[in-house]
């Protein structure tokens, strides 16, 4: 019976290890496993987090109005051995990233324009968000979801988390609109100013 205990447990393992290095190493495999997410940069502002790992927190934090850029390399895992069964290129990618909550309780989610990737190849693709200037001080999760096709016809998708977070200075004020009108100024005209704070 120990033995059997034994062998069921190591089955387990095996069977999970694969699973969380997958998630880990080229993005969650949704389908196919042939597109592949290999490197993830995040500019935040003026500074860039690199080589980001699937389910990181984004170690630059985003303040209203920041824009932030994902540097996102896909690359086909098909290998290039000129053989009709594994040479495949995968065609109409496409690659959308999602800040879930952000915008007033909203999602902001922004789509890269769709590309082919031939096999053994890798491109580099990016994605820019604003962030609004009426956001909560919280942390917020990112999807960047990848898709297409084979040759074949057969799907592949790849997903990739990671997390990023808002922060707020309490005596930080922006000024959003400034009006003047009339926009010429002569003596004795009443003259009015229009401003938007947040």
């Amino acid at each position: 019976m120990k033995i059997l205990n034994v062998i069921i447990g190591l089955f387990l393992v095996l069977a999970i290890v694969p699973m969380v290095l997958g998630a880990n190493e080229d993005g969650k495999i949704i389908e196919g496993g042939k597109l592949l997410i290999t490197d993830m940069d995040v500019k935040v502002g003026s500074s860039t987090a690199k080589n980001l790992d699937f389910g990181d927190k984004i170690k630059y934090e985003a303040k209203p109005g920041d824009t932030v850029k994902f540097q996102i390399e896909l690359k086909n895992n098909y290998s290039r051995n000129g053989s009709a069964w594994t040479d495949l290129e995968i065609q109409d990618i496409g690659v959308t990233v999602t800040i879930y909550d952000i915008d007033d309780g909203g999602d902001l989610d922004k789509d890269a324009k769709d590309f082919d990737l031939k096999a053994g190849k890798d491109d580099k693709i990016e994605v820019e968000f604003t962030i609004p200037l009426e956001v909560d001080e919280d942390t917020y999760e990112v999807l960047i979801e990848a898709s297409g096709d084979d040759e074949d016809g057969t799907a592949q998708e790849v997903q990739y988390e990671l997390t990023l977070e808002v922060q707020k200075e309490d005596n930080e004020v922006l000024f959003t609109r400034n009006s003047l009108t009339p926009s010429e100024i002569k003596c004795g005209r009443n003259v009015q100013l229009s401003t938007g704070v947040i």
